[in-house]
C-alpha cells in the first residue's frame, strides 16, 4: 500500500487541482493486436465526446508495424486518420518502447515522435511524447490496475495525461481497459477524462 500511495503522490500530483470550468468527457476505443515471431501490427480506433459527454470532439483510425529488437525493447512506427468536426489530419509516430518486468509487476517506458499534418491549411507540427506506464497483475484475478503519465512537449511543455486505470482480462485474448484520465494544458482548463476500450489479440 505504501509503494501505491507512493506512485500516485508522483503520477497525478494535479488530481486535487480540479475546477468548476474543466470539461468532462469519454473515449471509447478498440484496439486489435496480431504478433508474427519478432514482427508485430495493430489496428485501433478511438471515438472522443467532450463538453459533458454532449459533444463530438473527434475520431481516428491508427494502423501500426512494429519489431521486437529484444525482449524488452520494440520499435514501431504508425499512421493516423483523424477527424475533428471542421477538418482532418494525418499524422505520423515513430516510437522506442523499453519494458522491465519483475514477478507480476511491470514498468514501461515509451518516447514516440509525431508529425501531425493538415491538408487544408498545409500545416504541419511536432511533438514528443513520453509516456511511464506501471500495472501489476494481481495473482490468481484477471485484473491488472496501473497508473500512467503521458507528457507532450516541443520546445516546452504542452500538455500531461494522467492515468488511474485497471485491465480485466476475459477468454484467452480479451480484454476490457477501464480509466479515469486527468488531462492538463498550458494554454486552456483541464479535462476529466472517462475511457472505455476494448483489446483482443487475433
Amino acid at each position: 500500500m505504501k509503494r501505491l500511495a507512493v506512485l500516485v503522490m508522483l503520477l497525478f500530483p494535479m488530481l486535487a487541482a480540479s475546477q468548476e470550468k474543466d470539461e468532462s468527457g469519454m473515449w471509447l476505443s478498440l484496439y486489435g493486436y496480431k504478433s508474427f515471431g519478432k514482427f508485430y501490427t495493430s489496428l485501433y480506433f478511438e471515438y472522443d465526446q467532450m463538453q459533458d459527454f454532449s459533444k463530438f470532439d473527434c475520431w481516428y483510425v491508427r494502423a501500426t508495424g512494429g519489431y521486437k529488437v529484444l525482449p524488452w525493447l520494440k520499435l514501431d512506427a504508425a499512421y493516423d486518420y483523424y477527424k475533428e468536426p471542421d477538418r482532418y489530419l494525418h499524422r505520423f509516430y515513430g516510437n522506442v518502447t523499453a519494458t522491465v518486468k519483475s514477478g507480476d509487476l511491470s514498468v514501461s517506458w515509451r518516447e514516440r515522435y509525431m508529425y501531425a499534418y493538415t491538408p487544408q491549411t498545409s500545416s504541419g507540427s511536432s511533438v514528443l511524447r513520453s509516456y511511464l506506464n506501471v500495472k501489476y497483475a494481481i495473482p490468481k484475478l484477471p485484473l491488472t490496475p496501473y497508473l500512467a503519465m503521458e507528457v507532450f512537449t516541443w520546445k516546452k511543455w504542452e500538455k500531461t495525461r494522467h492515468y488511474a486505470g485497471v485491465l480485466y482480462s476475459f477468454g484467452k485474448y480479451s480484454e476490457i481497459d477501464l480509466y479515469y484520465l486527468y488531462y492538463t494544458f498550458a494554454s486552456r482548463s483541464s479535462e476529466h477524462i472517462l475511457g472505455i476500450g476494448y483489446n483482443f489479440n487475433f
